[in-house]
C-alpha cells in the first residue's frame, strides 16, 4: 500500500467531484484571490482543520473529565497532520474523512442507532474517499475496526445484521456509493488501463515507456514488461 495503492489504481479521476472540501474552497476562495497556489494552500489547511475537528468528535466520547477533553484539543489543532498538510498532502487527504466515516460506523455498530441518516453518513463519508486512490486508508481502518469487533464483539455485529430493517438501509447505502463511484468508472471503462504514476518511475524507465508507447504500447503492457524485468 505504498503511497497508498498508488502503484495499483486504475485510470480514476484524482480530483473528487462530490468532496465537499474542494467545492467549498472554490466558491469561497474565489470571492477573495484568483491565486491557484493560496487556494491550493487554503484548501491543505481547511482539510487538516476539519479532520483534526473529527478527530476529537471521535476520541472525546471515551473522555469523562473537563481537563482531558481541553488537552486533547489542544493535541489534535497541534498534531503532525495539521502542520505535515501543508508540505505532504497527500497525508490530509488520506485521513480528513477518516474520523467521520468511523463515527458512523461506530454508531451503526457499537451504538446500535440504526436510523437511517447514519446509514446515508457512512456512505457519504466512505463515497468521498472513493472518489481517489485514498481511499485506502479509510477502508484499512474500517476493516480495521471490524475485525476488532469480529474477534471481540460480535453480538454487535449480529445485532446489525438480524435487524431487518437494515437491510433496506444498507442496499440504499449501497446504491449511494454505486452513484458516488460513477464518475469513476465510467472514466475506467472509457480508458480500460491503469496508471503508472510518475513517481514511480525513474530516468530509464521514463525512456522505457516512451520507447515503448512510441511502439503502440499500452499502460497495461508496459506495467507487465516491467514487471517481467524487460
Amino acid at each position: 500500500f505504498s503511497h497508498a495503492g498508488e502503484p495499483i489504481i486504475t485510470a480514476y479521476l484524482q480530483l473528487r467531484l462530490l468532496d465537499p472540501i474542494s467545492v467549498l474552497t472554490v466558491l469561497v476562495g474565489k470571492l477573495f484571490t484568483q491565486d491557484t497556489i493560496i487556494l491550493f494552500g487554503w484548501d491543505r489547511f481547511l482539510r487538516s482543520l476539519i479532520g483534526s475537528v473529527g478527530a476529537y468528535i471521535l476520541l472525546r466520547r471515551w473522555t469523562d473529565q473537563v481537563l482531558v477533553r481541553i488537552s486533547l484539543q489542544a493535541i489534535v489543532l497541534f498534531t503532525p497532520f495539521l502542520t505535515n498538510g501543508l508540505h505532504q498532502n497527500g497525508i490530509t487527504d488520506q485521513f480528513y474523512i477518516a474520523p467521520y466515516f468511523l463515527i458512523f460506523l461506530l454508531r451503526l455498530v457499537h451504538g446500535k442507532d440504526y436510523r437511517l441518516h447514519n446509514w446515508i453518513g457512512l456512505a457519504l463519508t466512505f463515497g468521498i474517499s472513493l472518489q481517489s486512490y485514498f481511499f485506502v486508508g479509510t477502508s484499512i481502518l474500517g476493516l480495521f475496526v471490524l475485525t476488532g469487533f469480529l474477534l471481540f464483539r460480535r453480538d454487535d455485529l449480529r445485532g446489525l445484521v438480524r435487524h431487518r430493517p437494515n437491510r433496506l438501509r444498507a442496499l440504499a447505502a449501497v446504491a449511494l456509493l454505486l452513484v458516488m463511484s460513477a464518475p469513476m468508472v465510467v472514466y475506467y471503462m472509457d480508458h480500460n488501463d491503469y496508471v503508472y504514476p510518475a513517481r514511480a518511475l525513474d530516468e530509464r524507465r521514463i525512456e522505457q515507456v516512451e520507447e515503448m508507447r512510441a511502439h503502440g504500447g499500452s499502460f497495461s503492457t508496459i506495467d507487465a514488461r516491467m514487471k517481467n524485468g524487460s
